[in-house]
């Protein structure tokens, strides 16, 4: 976990070698919960905390569906895609997603559990960090990881100095 001091670049960094590091993007888990047939390993994990919020990012879906002629014509994808009806896994569900250059985060939750005016004031705070971190990201090269360069063999230390020599 990063130091309470750790500037919102270093935390990112920090953030992005967790992620990296987990074996085969965390496939793993899912294959243990549902498919493991092993009744103590399905118990085990279901009975562990479930998120609350649950934030996707899709990538750029744009770049996919422009290559495929299947998904040609496809629209942007939304969480209004999801019927208000529908059960929710998780209280609060984000799905972020580059369409045409353009980031795009779908928030969805319950009106019976959150307010109108809570999610917005929440969803321009996370608008504001954004965009301090890219400002931030402009004069920094604190955002790289190890896990940025897997091929390198590189410690923290390493990458550090390496990057030290550029930011002269």
């Amino acid at each position: 976990m990063p130091a309470e001091s750790a500037t919102p670049l270093e935390v990112l960094r920090d953030v992005k070698q967790q992620l990296r590091s987990v074996p085969n993007r965390g496939i793993g888990y899912g294959l243990l919960r549902y498919l493991s047939g092993r009744a103590d390993v399905v118990d085990q994990l279901a009975q562990a905390a479930q998120a609350e919020v649950r934030f996707n990012y899709l990538g750029q879906v744009d770049r996919f569906i422009a290559s495929s002629k299947l998904f040609a014509g496809a629209l942007p994808i939304s969480a209004e895609a999801q019927s208000p009806n529908g059960d929710r896994g998780y209280l609060l569900n984000i799905i972020g997603s580059v369409t045409g250059g353009e980031l795009r985060f779908d928030w969805t939750y319950s009106d019976n559990i959150h307010a109108r005016n809570t999610i917005q004031s929440l969803a321009e705070t996370c608008v504001a960090e954004l965009r301090a971190l890219l400002a931030d990201s402009e004069t920094s090269s604190a955002v790289f990881a190890v896990a940025d360069f897997p091929k390198a063999n590189l410690s923290e230390g390493d990458l550090d100095k390496i990057l030290a020599k550029f930011r002269t």
